[in-house]
């Protein structure tokens, strides 16, 4: 419990060792202790006031049965207290401490100051020694921190690793003050957007998020609490929001977060209790809630999200197979559960304490040059939305820079601020994750462009252009209708038909799960369900995105680089050798073949992670010895 006033101390008698401490606990709460030296020999708890014991109080006299009688050497002569004697010096004790209170409160404002930099210090301390715990856990298990991200989101799910990191980063940059990131899992209900948004709040410490759903009344309290910053950094968790009634009832809230994240404050107008006596109206309470905060919204119905929601952040689709969560089904259990359940309590709590070091005592002593920040904007350039991917991009990049702040290189400017440089890995990383066709996987890109030269194609005998999602309607309500077969409907496709398409082209497609990757391009918004077949159970599908895609990476040209480092160093106050020197020692670094991790895989694990994290072991029934493998993790 914390205290109201902490302990206050005196000595009974001069040259002994009987002590009474006094301290405050609640508004009318005391706890009374006698000491002999450091041992406790009597407690009590009360609602006197310290100014209010009298002589026949419990304490007095429970305290007065064990001190006894007392005998004190002056000067050689012996003297010797009476009963009553050590009862007038007990009760002498209660005011002296009566005075030490009073000193306290009339102290509080610097008191207060000194016991919250004591508990400042002391919570530096204990994160310090968690921040390089999780050094040597890394340096133990031979990865890097971006491994370890993908070792701990495959982990926490199956099939939804890019999706977890992507909401990750978002988070991140909101915590950190680099730029507030809207996180939103969209897609059908069952889907798995709520695993998404869970497995993200997993991957970080609990103090990033808020409760979202709040009306203006406990944003009002909130803020009186816990200042009219408190939502400065923090994630406003909306969860799922299922349809118009949801949005509807939380339209305000939601308005006011985009005003935090846009502006960094808002001014909220709202109806008090009471009546004022001069208008005779409902009281009316002005309050100012400030800082940038970020949401995180999962919803079945796009439809609700206006561009000014979608604008100020990232939406994504579950990527999850059948096949993947069925893995994660079969194999979460026992030993496997039990491996999972101490790598979230155990090493990503260690994590979540690196990151709380990072936020407190490393982000506000550093910025990030990106000497890459040009090869960045020309990989998004084309992108649609561009003005927004123009601070989103860079943001998610310093935002995974500051994350591995004591693995990059640092340099100081003339005027003395300290920087962070951003290396290919962390503009790769961000490239990687948030790539156009990310989701998908080289196959299902390969597979993707062979329907759309087959279904999306100039039409038939005709010089017109190419099918659009018009004419897949119209195939549809044709083949509906019975007006032309599916194999005359140009657009429409099965399973069985991309596998035929796909068996003409030599061994190219040989052996390919279609299944899953047509339900791969499906849940990534490339292909749309238009029903089923007549007499039967099989989808028909359409394409829902019509161009080619093309598997978009950043390339790192150093004339571009170059370019980069002459116009920017001058502006960022360090010399354009000392920026060239570390970037020329990283591109030699980086001929080193990647690292293969030390820790073991979930048996449902993507190509994706594996590739990643390196060639490791799976734990996995019938891979290696289990149960061993699981007890030899936790005894790390």
């Amino acid at each position: 419990m914390t205290s109201m006033i902490p302990e206050q101390k005196t000595p009974v008698f001069a040259g002994q060792s009987y002590e009474i401490g006094v301290e405050q606990t609640g508004p009318k709460s005391y706890t009374y202790i006698l000491y002999d030296d450091d041992s406790i020999i009597e407690r009590w708890t009360g609602d006197k006031h310290p100014n209010s014991i009298n002589k026949t109080a419990s304490f007095v006299n429970d305290c007065c049965k064990k001190i006894g009688e007392v005998k004190i050497d002056f000067d050689g002569t012996e003297f010797i207290y009476s009963k009553d004697q050590v009862k007038d010096k007990v009760m002498a004790s209660f005011i002296t401490i009566t005075s030490m209170f009073n000193a306290y409160v009339e102290n509080k404002e610097e008191n207060d100051l000194k016991a919250k930099q004591k508990q400042e210090e002391e919570m530096e301390q204990e994160l310090g020694v968690r921040f390089d715990e999780f050094g040597d856990f890394l340096i133990e298990h031979n990865m890097t921190l971006n491994q370890f991200l993908f070792y701990a989101a495959e982990w926490l799910a199956s099939g939804e690793t890019h999706n977890i990191l992507k909401g990750t980063f978002c988070h991140l940059s909101t915590y950190f003050l680099i730029k507030p990131i809207w996180f939103l899992p969209l897609g059908k209900a069952g889907e798995g957007k709520s695993v998404i948004d869970e497995s993200t709040v997993a991957m970080l410490p609990s103090d990033v998020f808020e409760n979202g759903r709040v009306t203006e009344s406990a944003l009002h309290r909130k803020s009186k609490i816990n200042g009219k910053d408190y939502v400065n950094g923090k994630v406003m968790r909306m969860k799922d929001m299922g349809g118009d009634r949801d949005f509807e009832k939380w339209s305000d809230t939601i308005d006011r977060y985009k005003e935090l994240t846009t502006e960094g404050k808002v001014e909220i107008e709202m109806t008090g209790e009471g009546i004022d006596p001069e208008t005779q109206e409902r009281k009316v309470i002005n309050f100012q809630l400030e800082g940038f905060c970020s949401c995180c919204i999962t919803s079945v119905n796009s439809e609700c999200f206006d561009g000014q929601i979608l604008s100020r952040g990232i939406d994504v689709a579950p990527t999850a197979t059948n096949e993947q969560v069925k893995m994660f089904a079969k194999y979460n259990h026992g030993t496997v559960a039990s491996y999972r359940e101490w790598i979230i309590n155990s090493q990503l709590a260690l994590f979540h304490d690196y990151v709380r070091y990072l936020k407190a005592y490393v982000v506000p002593n550093f910025k990030v040059i990106n000497p890459y920040w040009e090869c960045l904007e020309e990989w998004f350039k084309e992108t649609e939305f561009y003005k927004r991917n123009l601070s989103l991009y860079p943001a998610l990049v310093e935002t995974v820079t500051l994350l591995n702040a004591d693995y990059r290189k640092k340099i100081t400017s003339e005027d003395g601020q300290d920087y962070l440089v951003s290396t290919r890995e962390d503009n790769k990383l961000i490239g990687d994750l948030f790539n156009p066709s990310q989701g998908l996987t080289n196959n299902a890109i390969r597979v993707f462009n062979l329907l759309v030269r087959k279904y999306g194609n100039l039409k038939p005998n005709t010089l017109e252009e190419p099918f659009t999602e018009d004419d897949a309607i119209s195939d549809w309500e044709d083949y509906q209708t019975g007006a032309r077969s599916l194999k005359n409907c140009g657009t429409l496709f099965t399973v069985a038909n991309v596998r035929r398409a796909a068996s003409k082209d030599n061994n190219k497609y040989k052996g390919l799960p279609y299944g899953e990757i047509i339900q791969s391009l499906v849940n990534n918004g490339f292909v749309q369900v238009m029903g089923k077949v007549k007499r039967g159970n099989h989808n028909v599908y359409a394409l829902d995105h019509w161009e080619p895609v093309e598997d978009m990476t950043i390339t790192f040209d150093d004339e571009c680089i170059s370019k980069y480092v002459d116009e920017m160093a001058p502006v960022y106050g360090v010399t354009c050798h000392a920026l060239l020197k570390i970037i020329n020692a990283e591109k030699i670094e980086n001929t080193d073949s990647g690292s293969v991790a030390k820790v073991k895989l979930p048996p449902w694990v993507s190509p994706v992670g594996q590739g990643v994290v390196g060639g490791v072991e799976l734990m996995s029934v019938g891979v290696g010895n289990t149960s061993s493998s699981v007890g030899e993790g936790v005894g790390k």
